[in-house]
This record gives C-alpha cells, structure tokens and sequence, in this order.
C-alpha cells in the first residue's frame, strides 16, 4: 500500500505540474507555482515514504522572502524533507536533468540547473540565481557539489554563494541528519539504504525504501548571515564551519 501511495502521489505530482505548465506561460510564476505545488506533495508524501522530519530554527527561514539556504547532501530524499518545510528553488548540476525520471521530477519541480563544467558560464548563473531571489525566491544550495555517504561534509564551493551577496539578501546555514532508520541510529551499516551518491542507480535505490518503516532525520537551521558586505571565501568558509559544528555534534 505504501508503494501504490507512493507511486500515485508521484504520477498525480507530474500530471498537475504539467498541467501548470501549459496554463502558465509567465516563467516567474511558473517557477512560484511549480515549487509550491513540489512543497505540497512532499509534505503528504512523507508518511507513505516513512520520513519523520523534525526541524529546529526554522521559523524565520519559513517566512523568510528572498535568501540562500546552504546544506550539506546525501540523498534526493534531503530535497523531500526540505521542501516539506516550505517551497524552495533548489540549485542542481545539468548532470541531473539528464538522468532519466529524476531529471523530469527535478525540472517540473522548478529546478534551476547550473553547468559547473562550464566556467564561461559561472558568472551569468550567479545573476541569474540572484535574480530569483530578489524576485523573492528561497533558494537551497548544495555546496559540497554532490550527494554523499553522510561519513563527513565535504568543503564546500564558493562560487555559487557569491550570489546572495548580488542579491543582498541573508544566507541560511543548514544541517541535515539523518538520525535513525527503522529505530537503529544511522551508521556505516544502513547509511546506505538512505544514501543517494556516486554510481547509485536511482530505481532500485527507491524501491529499497519501501523496506524500511520509518526513517527519522533532522534538519537545523542556524543564525543567518548577512551576504551583502561578505568577502566569498569568507563566507564560505563561515558557513562551512556551522555545518560542521552542527554535523558532527553529539
């Protein structure tokens, strides 16, 4: 029965956004709707999946206008309990759009897709992903730049995080754990039935959920950082730091 939800939810999500899709033809709005609609179905995906999320600081970033959120990565799920909280614009490479079904959802989901292999490119995204949030969008960035096994946090990359200095807006650190799954706290073990990263295959990745009942993650978000007189590497390195400390705290 879980699957079957599941898996309606999923066919239901993308008939609507496509349907949005063809009634709105203002890029913008396309965007704002596309990304509440994601925020609305995966806050009732969540019990089908079995995600337990809890959130700590959250408050002012859930009414909070146009920003950066910076997190750390490990699974496609990470977005699910984000977007639980609230509609974000989430940052992700070209790589993923091209990966079959994954990149259909991320697009529909109002994905705004970076070439990072691309360094004549950089500057014109950085703009662009400034633009969203002065149009009063909350933008997620991943930083370390891919998913991993949740071992450690990798360092993070600056450049995109220039962009909320364009936009003079406040960058939200942000740490996400995953705190137990199926009752055993989350280790080496089982990481990997959670864990989206490196060669993973995405479709028995997801069938694999439904074995678990439930997993418990958590996600922090601490003091924001005022981006509008912030040298780059700074604040890169400042919001490193408060991952960091959250992640590896006891």
């Amino acid at each position: 029965m879980r699957k079957f939800a599941v898996k309606f939810l999923i066919y239901l999500y993308i008939i609507s956004s496509k349907i949005l899709s063809t009634a709105v033809t203002d890029e913008v709005n396309k965007r704002r709707l596309r990304i509440a609609l994601t925020s609305f179905f995966c806050r009732i995906g969540l019990k089908p999946l079995g995600l337990k999320p809890s959130f700590s600081g959250a408050e002012e970033l859930k009414n909070a206008g146009g920003c950066l959120v910076v997190c750390n990565h490990m699974s496609y799920l990470d977005i699910i309990v984000m977007a639980s909280l609230r509609p974000f614009v989430f940052v992700s490479s070209v790589d993923m759009r091209e990966k079959p079904f994954v990149g259909i959802i991320a697009e529909l989901g109002g994905t705004f897709f970076v070439e990072r292999r691309n360094a004549s490119r950089l500057r014109d995204e950085i703009k662009e992903i400034a633009a969203l949030m002065e149009k009063g969008f909350a933008v997620v960035l991943f930083p370390e730049g891919t998913s991993t096994d949740g071992s450690q946090v990798l360092p993070f990359r600056a450049p995109f995080i220039e962009s909320a200095r364009k936009a003079g807006v406040s960058v939200y650190p942000c740490c996400l754990k995953y705190e137990s799954i199926n009752g055993e706290p989350f280790s080496d073990l089982n990481r990997d039935l959670v864990c989206w990263y490196g060669d993973m295959e995405f479709e028995p990745h997801f069938e694999s959920l439904f074995r678990m009942e439930s997993v418990k993650a958590s996600l922090r978000v601490m003091a924001s950082a005022d981006a509008s007189h912030a040298d780059r590497k700074e604040l890169g390195d400042y919001l490193f730091s408060e991952v960091c400390s959250a992640y590896y705290a006891s």
